[in-house]
């Protein structure tokens, strides 16, 4: 098999994996929408889906009820700052340490 056959494949179960993972945290959104990790997990998917806006929405979410969670600062921070937000990025960060 080429390497090329193997990085499509490789691919597609990244983003079957990535699919499988969007419908768990979705749904378990649904079913406790005040849990910030579900809320957290749901925005990291979305964010390694290319999905910005919608994971910026759940990252914020996710720290309405949680505002000292370091890891979903930091993730907030590098999506703001991938989008040329780089003040908001630096408050964000300066908020995570």
């Amino acid at each position: 098999m080429s390497e090329e056959t193997n990085a499509a494949q490789e691919a597609k179960k990244r983003d079957a994996a990535l699919l499988q993972s969007f419908r768990l945290f979705q749904r378990a959104t649904q079913e406790n929408p005040r849990d910030s990790r579900s809320l957290f997990g749901l925005a990291t998917v979305l964010h390694r889906m290319g999905k910005l806006q919608s994971a910026e929405s759940f990252y914020r979410k996710s720290l309405e009820i949680q505002p000292d969670n370091v890891e979903c600062l930091t993730n907030l921070s590098i999506l703001l700052d991938d989008e040329g937000r780089l003040e908001e990025a630096c408050c964000c960060m300066e908020r995570a340490f």
